[in-house]
């Protein structure tokens, strides 16, 4: 709990709105995506399906509340990906959350009756382009466009010692506006340099710190940036 309320103490005193933001880029991206107060129509199917979950017993919706599930229907709307990719195991919420007009989704399980409940789920609303698989990351990751925009959802559901390796797995399938998202970089001390070492890495050029998200861009034109941004 200490390390928590220091953690987010040390956000808040590195953090921004968008003011003082001198990137166009991050700057568009804070006022017409993460602040847009509009309320759009698909926010009403994000609640249903989670009162759906909350009916049932073994529901995973905890991990992805009403507001950040808006947030990230925003954020999926907003750069439109072709392709997304949820990695994150929670019932099919999220994978609910990035749908995107004309874009494939997949939603990743780790087991055959996982994958035939979220299926149920879903088939009580109009999800028809999120494919539900058991497949392996790396043979998902096989199945998209080498050269078009993806986006992936990584969950705090993926184990420490396995993020590195996630990530690792999606670098070569990547193109220069591809997005990933990063649930929970300061859940740990052991997250927190997960998300400096993610930082860090050569190919990475913008990330955007949330607190309880971080998001990370490629965009190979432009000058290595990182901002905490307050939402």
């Amino acid at each position: 709990m200490i390390f928590k309320i220091l953690s987010y103490l040390r956000f808040l005193k590195g953090s921004k709105n968008q003011h003082g933001i001198h990137s166009p880029f991050v700057y568009s991206f804070i006022t017409l995506c993460l602040y847009d107060k509009k309320k759009y129509s698909f926010y009403e199917e994000i609640k249903k399906y989670q009162q759906l979950l909350h009916e049932n017993k073994n529901h995973k919706s905890d991990l992805l509340t009403y507001k950040r599930a808006k947030l990230l229907h925003r954020i999926t709307t907003y750069f439109q990906a072709k392709h997304s990719v949820d990695l994150s195991f929670t019932d099919g919420f999220i994978a609910f959350s990035m749908q995107s007009e004309n874009a494939d989704l997949f939603c990743l399980e780790e087991t055959e009756k996982k994958s035939k409940s979220t299926k149920i789920f879903l088939s009580n609303f109009k999800a028809e382009n999120i494919k539900v698989s058991t497949k392996r990351f790396k043979e998902v990751l096989d199945q998209l466009p080498q050269k078009e925009k993806k986006q992936f959802f990584i969950g705090r559901n993926i184990n420490s010692e396995n993020i590195i390796s996630v990530f690792k797995t999606l670098l070569p399938y990547i193109t220069s506006d591809s997005l990933v998202i990063l649930d929970g970089i300061h859940l740990t001390k052991e997250r927190e340099e997960i998300w400096k070492q993610i930082k860090n890495h050569s190919k990475v050029k913008v990330t955007v710190d949330l607190y309880f998200w971080g998001i990370i861009f490629f965009r190979e034109k432009q000058a290595k940036q990182h901002f905490k941004i307050r939402i």
